[in-house]
């Protein structure tokens, strides 16, 4: 026997009470659910007219048709079962499934059982009189009677329902006059012409709305009904329920909103707002954050209004729906996180863009006015290419300090060279444009009054006459320890220190041929020490010139064919080796 659940915090408790508070809606837009609650008031009303030997006119006994047999005399069983596990961790290693996996199951079953048997009807005080059978647009149209109280035990979607009909009781039959309204009645409201009348018919636009709202073409099937539709009653009192209902979902759906577009949101863990399918099953019981998600987000309005611009070329990394067809995204490009959402048969709308690095306080492009220490270590720089509106391709570099600072130097297209500090929106300009190659100078001692020297030098080398690609080129080879280029793209003195050190070729500096690398740093001497230092070596590096730390291309067969008859692979493989040979092992990379 079914034992009742009586803890009010119990899941389904609380899913029952909301399931029951919502029944009319839901009955309105499942077709099942409907049909369902139709047939249990017609089965107390056809009781109470059988017990109480009440005169009909002979036409109700055919308003059925033909009766065909059921198929099944079996009430239809749902069942739900979740398991959840919890995986032990040990020192990097799954524990032992009898040790360490902790496994449970929960399991609903329901059904329906309507219980007209059990439901009590006492005769009216006076002899039931011949009732006729109403016209059909009555019928079909007649305002809903009092249900009674609905309870289910299922979790996330109906799985069962108990019209618990033994708990009825009709004690006398009365009739009730309620108030309607004239919003929807009539033959045009009918059927399959209601759907016709709702899109294009004289509906006044509040009436309009709560049944678009109602019938929502993600939430209800009704519609496969056709000709045997029946509207929802126009009774005043039934209309203001559903119009509150529907209010308290409009409100859910902008809590959701509100939540999805915060910092506060987390993917994986979205909270009792949304689907529970958003939550993985699994997860690791240490709690820490997955792989990949940012642990702080700031939010950044000032990107949003170009943010439009970036989806269109980003793949999401979330990309979830709730059950009314709302899609909610969330795009990751760099240090930049968009986040939309669109709803059904509508555009895609950015709501929130965040980056994973707080807003810099000051922007600065005068040495005079820097804001960062000269002695502070660069640790990363890194070449970009952007296409402008004009669809030209404009290269800049970004060196990255220990302090989280950031600093781009250019080439502008008047000839004039920038060298600015933290400049606002270089977030999002990084993100739409493409990495070429980078390289980690961490452990180079490398400093910022280091590369505003090589800037500098730069500057006064080339004057006007190099291009804003040359200098990026240039700039970005200039700020790499010689060590870490090839051959080709060392320059003058820094070739010539190479000699020095018996190192005058480019397979004895790229394969690592010279006899000088085989050598133990302490075996060098001094001199040759310092001259190593000044190519970028130190003891820890020592012997891993150029290329030499890389994995070795296979040599080819000579392809001549030219660079338009190649395949997109083809293309972008040949300039990837054309960047690996020229500028060493300053990799390509994309974002």
């Amino acid at each position: 026997e079914d034992v009742p659940l009586t803890r009010p915090d119990h899941p389904l408790v609380k899913y029952a009470e909301s399931f029951t508070h919502y029944f009319d809606l839901i009955a309105e837009r499942k077709s099942v659910v409907y049909h369902l609650r139709e047939l249990a008031k017609a089965s107390v009303v056809a009781k109470f007219l059988v017990e109480n030997e009440a005169r009909l006119d002979d036409r109700w006994t055919s308003l059925g048709g033909t009766q065909m047999p059921p198929s099944s005399k079996e009430i239809p069983q749902l069942w739900n079962e979740h398991r959840a596990a919890q995986i032990q961790v040990r020192g990097g290693q799954i524990v032992s499934s009898e040790e360490g996996i902790q496994t449970h199951m929960l399991g609903v079953y329901g059904g329906a059982d309507l219980a007209v048997g059990r439901v009590g009807v006492r005769a009216p005080p006076a002899k039931v009189t011949a009732a006729r059978v109403p016209t059909l647009t009555a019928r079909m149209i007649s305002a809903r009677g009092a249900v009674p109280e609905f309870a289910v035990g299922a979790p996330g979607v109906p799985k069962g329902v108990d019209l618990n009909l033994d708990k009825f009781e009709l004690t006398a039959a009365e009739q009730s006059a309620e108030e309607t309204t004239a919003a929807w009645s009539g033959k045009d409201f009918v059927g399959g012409a209601f759907w016709q009348s709702l899109e294009a018919g004289p509906l006044a636009k509040e009436h309009q709305g709560l049944l678009q709202d109602v019938f929502h073409p993600a939430l209800s099937d009704r519609r496969d009904e056709g000709e045997r539709f029946v509207p929802p009653s126009n009774s005043l009192p039934y209309v203001s329920k559903l119009q509150e209902l529907v209010k308290e979902e409009a409100a859910i759906r902008s809590a959701r909103k509100q939540r999805f577009l915060s910092a506060d949101f987390a993917v994986g863990n979205a909270g009792p707002l949304f689907p529970a399918s958003w939550t993985p099953s699994l997860g690791v019981a240490t709690g820490e954050r997955p792989a990949g998600v940012p642990e702080g987000l700031h939010p950044r309005p000032d990107y949003k209004e170009d943010a439009a611009r970036l989806i269109k070329t980003a793949t999401p990394t979330f990309d979830e729906k709730t059950e009314d067809g709302t899609r909610f995204r969330v795009y990751r490009v760099g240090n930049i996180e968009v986040r939309s959402t669109q709803e059904l048969d509508s555009e895609e709308d950015v709501g929130a863009v965040f980056s994973t690095r707080a807003a810099a306080g000051t922007t600065s492009t005068e040495e005079c006015w820097s804001t960062i220490a000269k002695v502070d270590h660069v640790v990363k720089v890194s070449e970009y290419v952007e296409k402008t509106l004009n669809e030209a391709r404009r290269f800049y570099v970004v060196l990255e300090t220990d302090q989280g600072d950031m600093i781009v130097t250019e080439k502008c297209k008047d000839q004039t060279v920038v060298w600015a500090e933290n400049p606002s929106g270089l977030e999002y300009r990084n993100s739409l444009a493409k990495v070429i190659r980078s390289a980690d100078l961490e452990d180079t001692g490398f400093q910022v009054r280091d590369a505003k020297r090589i800037q500098k030098e730069l500057v006064e080398a080339c004057g006007n006459r190099c291009s804003c690609k040359h200098y990026s080129h240039d700039a970005f080879l200039g700020l790499l320890p010689a060590r870490l280029k090839a051959f080709g793209a060392l320059s003058e003195r820094e070739r010539a220190v190479a000699e020095e050190l018996g190192v005058g070729s480019p397979a004895a500096w790229d394969e690592g041929r010279a006899e000088i690398f085989s050598r133990a740093w302490s075996s060098l001497g001094s001199i040759r020490q310092e001259a190593a230092k000044q190519l970028g070596f130190s003891e820890d590096c020592w012997g891993v010139p150029g290329r030499t730390n890389e994995k070795k291309e296979k040599k080819a067969e000579k392809d001549d064919r030219s660079f338009e008859e190649l395949t997109q692979e083809e293309k972008e493989a040949r300039v990837e080796k054309w960047f690996n040979q020229t500028y060493g092992t300053a990799m390509m990379g994309a974002h």
